[in-house]
């Protein structure tokens, strides 16, 4: 091949290289950008007939077992539920996403969930946005960005303050709970959404409940008013009403 031949290949492709990442869905790494895309696919109908499958067809199994292989490395670390969060491709994979909570376990399970295969997602190409909350002992999805919480009432997303959430995940309650209670958190909100701490303020409710509220605060994801993850670090108070196995909340 002639050398002015090969620097029109060379260039060719790099063209190429520049259209792909310029119409590629966000990386995992591009935490605000994902967070942001989340927020905006988690109210539509792809993504309500996305959850139903992926609810109906999830590989437990599979996901228990990393589960398992996991805890035994880092049992100290091991959560009642954790989500994930990335960009599922086209094939089905999940790969290389985000962790919430961040800690060893979750890091585990998110460095092991390639090795599944979940439903193909939709989109035109470029992959679909998640973030998916998992039961950390069975491996069943639990919640998905944009589901109607079952057995959660949040007032109007997006409030005078300007506060919004593009991720909220219920607390799972322990299956005999009969008294009512309150609850409230602060929690700290990192530069890109994430929620860094969650520190109980007021509790009347049984330790299983606060850990179960505390463990699913941890798991949110927020963005300010104008929808954006990347936002100034900012402290909040969340309170949580319990009551009949349902859980009410004032932002």
């Amino acid at each position: 091949m002639k050398w002015h031949t090969c620097l029109a290949v060379i260039v060719m492709g790099a063209a190429m290289l520049q259209v792909t990442a310029a119409t590629a869905a966000p990386a995992a790494d591009d935490f605000d950008a994902l967070v942001v895309q989340i927020k905006k696919t988690s109210a539509t109908p792809p993504q309500s007939a996305y959850s139903t499958e992926l609810q109906k067809s999830v590989n437990a199994g599979s996901i228990h077992r990393l589960e398992q292989a996991c805890a035994s490395k880092h049992a100290g670390d091991a959560v009642e539920t954790f989500t994930l969060l990335g960009v599922m491709r086209l094939d089905g994979a999940l790969k290389s996403p985000d962790a919430l909570p961040d800690n060893a376990f979750t890091k585990c399970m998110a460095d092991s969930i390639g090795t599944v295969s979940f439903p193909l997602p939709p989109g035109n190409g470029n992959g679909w946005p998640v973030a998916i909350q998992f039961d950390g002992k069975s491996g069943r999805v639990l919640y998905m960005a944009g589901d109607k919480a079952h057995g959660m009432y949040l007032p109007r997303q997006r409030t005078a303050s300007g506060r919004s959430w593009a991720y909220t995940p219920v607390p799972i309650l322990p299956a005999n709970l009969r008294k009512a209670c309150e609850m409230s958190v602060w929690v700290t909100v990192g530069v890109h959404g994430r929620v860094q701490e969650v520190d109980k303020d007021n509790s009347t409710c049984v330790p299983k409940v606060d850990k179960a509220i505390m463990e699913a605060a941890h798991q949110w994801l927020y963005v300010d008013a104008k929808g954006s993850a990347a936002t100034e670090p900012r402290d909040l108070r969340i309170s949580f009403g319990i009551r009949n196995n349902r859980v009410w909340v004032k932002l």
